[in-house]
């Protein structure tokens, strides 16, 4: 199997291929863990061919997974006990059902329903056509005790991903809650295209404080470290010896914007979602143009605080321009609209 195909990232996969690079068994159990296209039962599919095909492996401890002598056993265990709370999920009597518009806002539908079928309906119904995804929160009644489980679903209400699932008040026992969330522990030092001053992008950040689209527009990153090389030489040593890292840990460090077009330097987790940016730069988004091409040393710092104050001060006195007056009146008033609107 082509494990490669299922990166989400076509800018690593394009990479992988130039390079010559091949995922190992475990490798290729969190590519297709960590799929965003494919659902739970194409995803057992991959990990039984895994089990099947290649070499079984140890998968080495980390601070938020524990060590197991055998892939292959972990696989089959993952794969049981997840199908065993989807079970528990959508057919344990006694348990109601709440439903989250995931969009921008991420608001909670007012509305609690009886069933998986019910709610299921409700989002095929004409008031749900233009979401793209929801959460499913689960809430068994009259427990107060118990935490709410979720699962997050697509307009096809598949789920396809694990890591938005939230297991709640699921009854497992703590060997099987490790292995439920192993995955999510794991962190590999793969190898990826990105490189100090380049524009890379998630195409995946859809709702929330990360949103992918910032006043219609795409949210940019600057790299200038990735990987190991945002960390400490003591914190590389940790890694390497396979007691450290977690997911979160495949991490880029970088610059983007604040919606006011001010820009922050931050890491920024999983480099694997993201592809190279090779679009247009509008608006404060140039920004991000002058700090790519200053990280690549084609500018000197002072033509980029030059840049910098410009493109904010062009891009304030666009917003500052009056609203509720026509052109002809604001000219009148001294106001260039041609020259601060951008036509």
């Amino acid at each position: 199997m082509d494990y490669i195909s299922l990166l989400n990232s076509k800018s690593i996969e394009k990479y992988w291929r130039e390079i010559g690079y091949q995922p190992n068994s475990l490798e290729a159990a969190w590519i297709v863990y960590s799929n965003r296209k494919l659902n739970f039962s194409e995803k057992c599919k991959f990990w039984e061919e895994i089990i099947n095909t290649m070499p079984d492996m140890e998968i080495p401890e980390r601070v938020n997974c524990n060590h197991y002598d055998s892939l292959h056993k972990f696989l089959l265990g993952f794969i049981n006990i997840s199908r065993r709370f989807i079970d528990w999920f959508y057919y344990y009597p006694g348990s109601m059902y709440t439903l989250t518009i995931a969009d921008d806002d991420y608001y909670q539908f007012d509305a609690v329903f009886s069933s998986m079928d019910t709610l299921k309906g409700f989002i095929k119904s004409e008031e749900c056509e233009d979401v793209d995804s929801f959460i499913v929160n689960k809430i068994e009644v009259d427990d107060y005790d118990r935490n709410t489980a979720s699962i997050k679903l697509n307009k096809d209400l598949r789920s396809v991903c694990q890591a938005d699932w939230d297991y709640g008040s699921f009854p497992c026992n703590e060997d099987e809650y490790d292995i439920l969330t192993a995955f999510e522990g794991m962190w590999f030092d793969f190898p990826v295209p990105f490189k100090r001053g380049d524009v890379i992008y998630n195409p995946y950040y859809k709702c929330g404080y990360d949103a992918s689209e910032i006043n219609g527009r795409t949210e940019l990153f600057v790299v200038q470290n990735v990987g190991l090389e945002c960390v400490s030489k003591k914190v590389k040593k940790w890694f390497f010896e396979g007691k450290n890292g977690d997911s979160t840990d495949m991490i880029f460090s970088g610059y983007t914007q604040w919606r006011d077009g001010t820009v922050y330097r931050e890491s920024f987790c999983n480099y694997m979602d993201f592809e190279l940016y090779n679009g247009e730069f509008e608006g404060t988004q140039r920004i991000i143009k002058a700090l790519s091409n200053y990280e690549k040393g084609l500018i000197n710092d002072e033509l980029l605080m030059h840049a910098y104050h410009q493109i904010l001060s062009e891009e304030r006195a666009k917003n500052d321009i009056p609203v509720f007056f026509t052109h002809e009146g604001l000219e009148l008033a001294g106001i260039n609209i041609g020259k601060n609107d951008g036509t």
